[in-house]
């Protein structure tokens, strides 16, 4: 009986571990076109693009914008600060100030969306062992927002 309350006691603390997975890491984005990590940036949570499956500007984005250059690294074309559309989306600082409120739940985070050039506000929330990052960008109300989930790099 002393082993049975021993072992349930040692599975509540691991299944409370597992959930208390970190935020910190890699993350696949969605669509696995990028991959951000994010970081610990003081108290908060932050993220940079470190990798895209499409780096450069291949010709159907030529077609489509009359500012990409064909093989030229992808620069934010869509922000709406003009002195910001030069600079290269890989390595742009794309997540701010995300806070931990309780495990596994993340708020008051900024996120910049380079496909729109649109800057929303963000919540996370960590699912399926640490392994899924729900993304909520939103405007106002984080009920009328849009859910994203990334996974995390093995």
């Amino acid at each position: 009986m002393k082993k049975f309350l021993a072992l349930l006691l040692l599975s509540g603390f691991i299944s409370n571990a597992a959930l208390a997975a970190d935020i910190e890491g890699l993350w696949f984005t969605e669509n696995q076109a990028a991959q951000v990590k994010v970081y610990q940036c003081e108290d908060r949570f932050c993220g940079e693009i470190v990798w895209l499956e499409e780096p450069t500007w291949d010709q159907d984005d030529v077609d489509n914008n009359k500012d990409a250059v064909l093989g030229a690294p992808k620069i934010d074309l869509k922000n709406d600060v003009e002195s910001l559309r030069s600079r290269p989306i890989l390595g742009m600082h794309m997540l701010n100030g995300l806070k931990k409120v309780e495990n596994n739940q993340y708020e008051d985070g900024k996120i910049y969306d380079a496909e729109s050039g649109n800057t929303y506000s963000c919540e996370a929330k960590l699912a399926d062992a640490g392994d899924k990052l729900e993304m909520t960008g939103y405007i106002g109300v984080s009920w009328f927002g849009r859910t994203t989930t990334w996974t995390r790099v093995q």
